[in-house]
């Protein structure tokens, strides 16, 4: 039985030595990206616009639509850049 629960321990401390390199390899940092490549970006995968916010201040600063459009200061661009304010 003891030496069931030391390899039980074992796996799942490779289990978790694993997981945590796995998520450390996509998780990007506000301090920089070392060993990135042309595959790597920063957005969404599906059919859902990019937004950004800022501040303490709820609401949307600026916004990449699905459709190819940037709103800065505006949710629903008008054209390909659309900035207000």
């Amino acid at each position: 039985m003891k030496k069931n629960l030391i390899y039980l321990g074992m796996a799942a401390t490779l289990l978790f030595a694993v997981v945590k390199e796995s998520s450390a390899q996509t998780d990007w940092h506000i301090t920089g990206n070392a060993g990135t490549t042309t595959s790597n970006f920063i957005g969404t995968t599906d059919n859902v616009d990019l937004r950004f916010r800022a501040g303490t201040a709820t609401g949307i600063k600026m916004i990449i639509k699905t459709n190819n459009r940037v709103g800065i200061g505006v949710t629903s661009p008008a054209g390909k850049l659309h900035v207000q304010g």
